[in-house]
């Protein structure tokens, strides 16, 4: 199947594994997210606020650390082998997933780790640098803003 887009991306098909092929191990995944100021989290909107009035619902607890802390921006990647979460502020993760498989043990700052740690952190940055200030594809229609004349 062949999907057409008009924009840029940098997405890998996953349709090749979904339909048997073993895909390629070694690849790295990222995601990118957070807020980077508290002022983008929207705690009067109805739909977030839902989920943290209930202790029951599933995002109750996140919800409750993003009203009192926040949500710092992270990127992360991932491979067969360890994920990094780098949050230039607040607590970085790093994880080894072959010794911790449900990502108990954060080794961020261990010294054992040190070499992997660095080369994943070029590797994010590297990332983002591809795919930073993307050129659109066209031209927006609806131009460019208006100058406002001063009365």
């Amino acid at each position: 199947m062949q999907v057409n887009v008009s924009h840029i991306h940098f997405a890998q098909s996953l349709l090749p594994q979904l339909m048997g092929d073993p895909g390629n191990m070694s690849r790295t995944v990222y995601s990118e997210g957070g807020y980077q100021y508290f002022r983008e989290f929207e705690p009067n909107d109805p739909e977030q606020a839902a989920g943290y009035a209930n202790p029951h619902d599933t995002y109750w607890a996140r919800g409750k650390e993003e009203v009192g802390e926040g949500c710092p921006r992270a990127i992360m990647a991932k491979n067969g082998t360890f994920k990094l979460v780098y949050r230039p502020q607040g607590v970085s993760e790093l994880y080894d997933l072959k010794e911790d498989k449900r990502e108990l043990n954060n080794v961020y700052d261990d010294p054992k780790y040190q070499n992997v740690q660095q080369e994943m952190q070029m590797d994010l940055l590297k990332f983002m640098i591809r795919t930073a200030d993307v050129t659109p594809v066209h031209e927006d229609p609806r131009g460019l803003p208006k100058k406002k004349t001063m009365a």
